[in-house]
Protein backbone atom coordinates (compact mmCIF):
# COMPACT_ATOMS: atom_id res chain seq x y z
CA UNK A 1 0.00 0.00 0.00
CA UNK A 2 1.35 3.34 -1.01
CA UNK A 3 0.79 6.08 1.33
CA UNK A 4 0.39 9.57 0.52
CA UNK A 5 2.96 12.54 1.77
CA UNK A 6 1.95 13.97 4.40
CA UNK A 7 1.39 17.34 2.96
CA UNK A 8 -0.46 16.43 0.12
CA UNK A 9 -3.02 15.48 3.06
CA UNK A 10 -2.89 18.47 4.87
CA UNK A 11 -3.07 20.08 1.36
CA UNK A 12 -6.62 18.17 1.11
CA UNK A 13 -7.75 19.04 4.49
CA UNK A 14 -6.92 22.48 4.38
CA UNK A 15 -9.21 22.53 0.82
CA UNK A 16 -12.25 20.60 2.29
CA UNK A 17 -12.33 22.95 4.81
CA UNK A 18 -11.78 25.94 2.84
CA UNK A 19 -14.49 24.50 0.51
CA UNK A 20 -17.05 23.80 3.60
CA UNK A 21 -16.63 27.49 4.96
CA UNK A 22 -17.00 29.47 1.79
CA UNK A 23 -19.81 26.68 0.70
CA UNK A 24 -21.49 27.96 4.49
CA UNK A 25 -21.37 31.45 4.22
CA UNK A 26 -22.30 31.78 0.04
CA UNK A 27 -25.26 29.05 0.18
CA UNK A 28 -27.62 31.98 1.75
CA UNK A 29 -26.83 34.15 -0.44
CA UNK A 30 -27.35 32.16 -3.75
CA UNK A 31 -30.37 31.02 -2.23
CA UNK A 32 -31.82 34.54 -1.86
CA UNK A 33 -30.35 35.35 -5.04
CA UNK A 34 -28.59 38.21 -4.16
CA UNK A 35 -25.58 36.88 -6.77
CA UNK A 36 -26.26 39.31 -10.08
CA UNK A 37 -24.77 38.22 -13.22
CA UNK A 38 -21.91 40.30 -14.17
CA UNK A 39 -22.51 43.25 -16.66
CA UNK A 40 -19.59 44.88 -18.91
CA UNK A 41 -19.16 47.31 -15.83
CA UNK A 42 -19.61 45.13 -13.17
CA UNK A 43 -16.00 45.41 -11.44
CA UNK A 44 -15.71 49.47 -11.89
CA UNK A 45 -19.66 50.44 -11.33
CA UNK A 46 -19.35 49.31 -7.76
CA UNK A 47 -16.82 51.69 -7.05
CA UNK A 48 -17.92 54.45 -9.02
CA UNK A 49 -21.63 53.76 -7.47
CA UNK A 50 -20.92 56.07 -4.58
CA UNK A 51 -19.62 59.27 -6.90
CA UNK A 52 -22.12 58.94 -10.12
CA UNK A 53 -24.83 56.55 -8.90
CA UNK A 54 -26.16 53.44 -10.89
CA UNK A 55 -25.12 52.52 -14.14
CA UNK A 56 -22.12 54.95 -13.20
CA UNK A 57 -19.21 53.30 -15.85
CA UNK A 58 -21.50 53.66 -18.70
CA UNK A 59 -22.71 56.76 -18.05
CA UNK A 60 -19.11 58.31 -18.13
CA UNK A 61 -18.14 56.00 -20.79
CA UNK A 62 -20.91 58.15 -22.89
CA UNK A 63 -20.24 61.00 -21.65
CA UNK A 64 -16.21 60.73 -22.39
CA UNK A 65 -17.14 60.18 -25.79
CA UNK A 66 -19.24 63.21 -26.48
CA UNK A 67 -16.15 65.52 -26.06
CA UNK A 68 -13.70 66.81 -28.74
CA UNK A 69 -11.79 63.53 -29.89
CA UNK A 70 -8.11 63.85 -29.64
CA UNK A 71 -7.51 66.57 -26.82
CA UNK A 72 -6.89 65.09 -23.25
CA UNK A 73 -8.57 65.58 -20.32
CA UNK A 74 -7.25 66.74 -17.32
CA UNK A 75 -8.84 65.41 -13.60
CA UNK A 76 -7.64 67.62 -10.33
CA UNK A 77 -8.03 65.52 -7.04
CA UNK A 78 -6.89 66.61 -3.51
CA UNK A 79 -3.48 65.56 -3.01
CA UNK A 80 -2.80 62.84 -0.25
CA UNK A 81 -6.53 61.24 -0.60
CA UNK A 82 -6.26 57.66 -1.72
CA UNK A 83 -10.27 57.44 -2.76
CA UNK A 84 -9.99 60.81 -5.13
CA UNK A 85 -6.12 59.03 -6.76
CA UNK A 86 -8.48 55.42 -7.12
CA UNK A 87 -11.56 57.70 -8.98
CA UNK A 88 -9.19 59.14 -11.14
CA UNK A 89 -7.44 56.15 -12.08
CA UNK A 90 -10.61 54.27 -12.67
CA UNK A 91 -11.78 57.52 -14.89
CA UNK A 92 -8.17 56.77 -17.00
CA UNK A 93 -9.27 53.51 -17.54
CA UNK A 94 -12.64 54.01 -18.75
CA UNK A 95 -11.05 56.72 -20.67
CA UNK A 96 -8.65 54.32 -22.89
CA UNK A 97 -7.23 55.51 -25.47
CA UNK A 98 -8.02 58.80 -24.82
CA UNK A 99 -4.85 60.84 -22.83
CA UNK A 100 -6.08 61.45 -19.61
CA UNK A 101 -3.75 63.39 -17.31
CA UNK A 102 -4.71 62.75 -13.38
CA UNK A 103 -3.35 65.93 -11.11
CA UNK A 104 -3.15 65.86 -7.51
CA UNK A 105 -3.59 69.59 -5.96
CA UNK A 106 -4.75 71.24 -2.59
CA UNK A 107 -7.71 72.54 -3.02
CA UNK A 108 -6.31 75.84 -2.02
CA UNK A 109 -4.24 75.72 -5.43
CA UNK A 110 -6.86 74.50 -7.82
CA UNK A 111 -7.63 78.33 -9.22
CA UNK A 112 -3.89 78.54 -10.01
CA UNK A 113 -3.52 75.23 -11.73
CA UNK A 114 -6.37 75.73 -13.59
CA UNK A 115 -4.62 79.23 -14.54
CA UNK A 116 -1.90 77.15 -15.68
CA UNK A 117 -3.63 75.32 -18.35
CA UNK A 118 -4.34 76.08 -22.27
CA UNK A 119 -7.81 75.38 -22.58
CA UNK A 120 -7.30 75.18 -26.41
CA UNK A 121 -4.80 72.07 -25.81
CA UNK A 122 -7.78 70.10 -23.70
CA UNK A 123 -11.14 68.51 -24.13
CA UNK A 124 -11.84 69.11 -20.20
CA UNK A 125 -11.00 69.30 -17.19
CA UNK A 126 -12.59 67.06 -14.17
CA UNK A 127 -12.94 68.20 -10.62
CA UNK A 128 -13.08 65.15 -8.17
CA UNK A 129 -13.71 66.33 -4.20
CA UNK A 130 -12.03 70.27 -5.43
CA UNK A 131 -14.32 73.28 -6.12
CA UNK A 132 -13.62 74.67 -9.47
CA UNK A 133 -12.47 77.97 -9.65
CA UNK A 134 -15.99 79.96 -9.95
CA UNK A 135 -15.02 81.75 -13.02
CA UNK A 136 -14.74 78.50 -14.77
CA UNK A 137 -18.40 77.47 -15.89
CA UNK A 138 -18.74 73.58 -14.97
CA UNK A 139 -21.47 70.89 -14.80
CA UNK A 140 -21.88 68.74 -11.78
CA UNK A 141 -21.59 65.18 -12.92
CA UNK A 142 -21.63 63.44 -9.69
CA UNK A 143 -21.54 63.89 -6.13
CA UNK A 144 -18.14 65.70 -5.84
CA UNK A 145 -17.45 65.73 -9.24
CA UNK A 146 -17.77 68.69 -11.46
CA UNK A 147 -16.79 68.84 -15.08
CA UNK A 148 -15.81 71.56 -17.68
CA UNK A 149 -16.09 71.60 -21.17
CA UNK A 150 -13.88 73.65 -23.19
CA UNK A 151 -14.33 75.27 -26.28
CA UNK A 152 -13.57 73.16 -29.52
CA UNK A 153 -11.23 75.59 -31.47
Amino acid sequence: MIRPPVPAVLVGIALCVFVAISVRSMWPRICDGQFSAPTPYHSTDRYLESVLGQDASAKLVAGLAKLPPGKPIIILSPAVNAQSAFISALVCYLGWPREIQGISVDAADASSEVAKIDPHAIAAIMFYNIPPPVWLPTVEAGRGLHIAVMEAK
